[in-house]
């Protein structure tokens, strides 16, 4: 029994999908690496004021 591959558009379709999903994550890992630590000067820093 032969199995019929996908049409190519589909294919495509996925792939793009796929990376721009791929992308998003490692774009909100960043994003979470820098802010975080910039959230925890932050606070430390209106502490130390006295605010």
């Amino acid at each position: 029994m032969l199995r019929r591959s996908p049409p190519p558009g589909r294919v495509l379709v996925v792939a793009v999908i796929g990376a721009i999903l791929e992308g998003l994550f490692w774009l909100a890992v960043v994003g979470l690496t820098f802010f975080v630590p910039t959230a925890v000067l932050g606070a430390s820093k209106r502490n130390r004021i006295g605010h």
